[in-house]
């Protein structure tokens, strides 16, 4: 494989980490904002709770009892299905990790490649100049033998 195709493959592979790190980036801010929620929805049902009861204590009718039970269930269900969705945002950033992983071990793998070509023509080059200076040399040596 030439050296312009390998950098060619190792700018593919590059562009490829980066946007597996920007998806990551995205999917982290989106796990914030979902915790973020899932923290305010717990505050909320636990100040309603405290209101709840303070009205309680000062007396309140079965529907309103009903009521407050029957709101208290739906916030315990918005908070199941917020922290069912934070699970879910987990198991996208643990693909984008693996992603960002993989695509970093690209872009490795291309350096090395290129690192070894750009040596072996070094080589290649230093074993031409060696050769040539043999051959200098062994013209000098007989010449002065002539």
């Amino acid at each position: 494989m030439s050296t312009q195709t390998l950098q060619m493959l190792l700018d593919l592979a590059a562009d490829k980490r980066e946007s597996a790190a920007r998806i990551l980036g995205i999917e982290r801010h989106a796990l914030a904002a979902e915790k973020n929620k899932l923290e305010m929805l717990i505050a909320y049902r636990q100040q309603y709770e405290d209101a709840a009861q303070g009205q309680a204590q000062q007396g309140v009718t079965v529907v309103q009892m009903r009521n407050a039970a029957e709101f208290l269930q739906r916030l315990a269900h918005a908070i199941e299905q917020q922290r069912t969705q934070i699970r879910i945002i987990d198991g996208r950033i643990d693909g984008c990790v693996a992603d960002l992983a993989a695509a970093q071990a690209d872009v490795r793998k291309y350096e090395t490649l290129i690192a070894r070509k750009a040596e072996e023509a070094r080589r290649a080059s230093d074993r031409r100049e060696q050769k040539l200076n043999d051959e200098m040399a062994a013209r000098l040596v007989r010449q002065g033998q002539e």
